[in-house]
């Protein structure tokens, strides 16, 4: 049998399931009776390829045959169900096992449980998931690091965010989806200064997340602090892991500074010392991480401002005028340009049509942005600044929140001894129409021709 079960399992293995079944067959006939691993063997091809019910009817099978399912028969099986997105079936396997006299003590393993909690979750049975929990203590089975996730699963999707940290705090070694799904739970809480942290200590050295974890966990920081109008978290995750110093000091109260080194910061000018002295330094550079296309999404999203799909973003119905999401998106595109990255059409447009819908002075900066993209383009158009009117010395280049909240001060200079900064925008042949309709609902205003006098383009 073992010679007949190594070719059936390199049938399995080469994708060939009904070779290895054929093989089974033949097995038979000689009257070589396979065990329950060749058995077993098959059982995980078929439940790979999410041939369920052929599985289901090879168990038969092998009880016709007397050959006991064993508890990795069961495991497979189970997980079969998962995988084919049948966890109500998942979990009648567990229980009809688990009462039958004949297969109850296979049950009593911690894998199974696992998959069963796993299950449990997915229908959204969070009381049966904790009730397994409490069966498995009886049982005197110990819960592994797979159960705790596939706890905190449950306790997560039934809002008890609390109960998942508590479960994940008793982890001795907690894997990078542990660490995962405790970041979702404190921000589901509102504790977004605990989630932030953890994702620091990945960062100093704990190197159980992936890149990609990581990464996922930084944009759902941003989306769930968005949601709930927590926008000093969502700021702290975007500057603290993507962006570097000078989008931090481009902050500082304009009013209150007035040194020549206090312009330097203001506007990231070379040649300043204070940019290498600032006390949050080497944590802000140390991230390194690039904000994804699903960052950009998870903004939008997070500030309910996602155009949508056939119809234009404006005609959406909106519950107030409140100007904190256009503010933060402001925000986001000076951190973008620090480090040089465009954005796609979808974000952009959503910006503009943000502030069209709000008018105002807030409509006026939307307009600066539909100039910002157009200069940007023609960049390369650009003859030398040595003919310039204004010397490039006294020239300063402003960021999107200084020109909101001191836009009087510097609306007449823009163009000559201020200017805008630079907008990348990736516009795709689906987003063309998005954009143009964004941009003719608030272009109005006169800073391109100005700075076009001011280049020659």
């Amino acid at each position: 049998p073992e010679k007949n079960t190594a070719l059936i399992k390199a049938s399995v293995e080469s994708s060939d399931i009904d070779g290895a079944r054929i093989l089974l067959s033949d097995m038979i006939e000689d009257e070589i009776f396979p065990d329950v691993v060749t058995y077993n063997t098959i059982i995980k091809g078929l439940c790979d390829r999410y041939r369920w019910f052929e599985a289901k009817s090879l168990v038969s099978e092998m009880e016709s045959y007397g050959i006991n399912p064993n508890t990795m028969t069961y495991s497979l099986l189970m997980n079969g169900l998962i995988k084919a997105d049948k966890p109500a079936a998942c979990l009648t396997l567990f229980e009809a096992a688990n009462v039958d006299e004949r297969t109850s003590s296979l049950t009593e393993n911690v894998r199974l449980y696992t998959t069963a909690i796993t299950a449990a979750a997915m229908v959204g049975d969070n009381e049966r998931a904790l009730g397994f929990i409490a069966r498995m203590t009886q049982a005197g089975i110990k819960p592994n690091l797979k159960t705790f996730t596939a706890l905190m699963n449950a306790l997560i999707a039934s809002g008890k965010t609390k109960l998942a940290v508590d479960v994940f705090n008793k982890m001795d070694e907690p894997d990078g989806f542990a660490i995962t799904l405790a970041i979702r739970a404190h921000c589901d809480a509102g504790n977004f200064a605990s989630a932030a942290a953890l994702l620091t200590e990945q960062r100093d050295g704990y190197k159980a997340m992936s890149g990609r974890d990581i990464m996922t966990s930084y944009n759902y920081i941003i989306l769930s602090s968005l949601q709930q109008e927590k926008f000093d978290a969502a700021r702290n995750a975007l500057v603290r892991h993507h962006f570097p110093l000078k989008v931090v000091l481009s902050r500082i109260d304009f009013t209150s500074h007035k040194t020549l080194e206090s312009y330097c910061v203001l506007f990231a000018l070379p040649h300043c010392s204070c940019l290498f002295s600032h006390p949050t330094k080497s944590e802000l550079l140390q991230g390194g991480y690039i904000p994804s296309k699903e960052t950009f999404k998870n903004i939008l999203t997070g500030l309910d401002l996602l155009p949508p799909k056939g119809k234009m973003a404006q005609n959406a119905v909106k519950k107030d005028d409140r100007t904190d999401g256009f503010d933060f998106l402001l925000f986001v595109l000076d951190a973008i340009d620090a480090r040089k990255i465009a954005c796609n059409g979808y974000f952009y447009s959503a910006i503009l049509l943000e502030g069209a819908r709000l008018g105002g002075l807030r409509k006026k900066i939307a307009s600066y942005l539909a100039d910002a993209r157009a200069l940007t383009l023609g960049v390369s158009k650009r003859i030398s600044v040595d003919e310039c009117p204004v010397p490039e010395d006294e020239v300063l280049r402003i960021t999107w929140e200084i020109l909101l909240e001191r836009y009087s001060e510097f609306k007449n200079d823009l163009g000559f001894k201020c200017l805008l900064p630079n907008l990348q925008v990736r516009v795709g042949k689906n987003e063309i129409r998005q954009v143009l309709a964004s941009e003719q609902s608030v272009v109005y205003g006169s800073y391109r021709m100005r700075a076009a006098r001011r280049f020659e383009i």
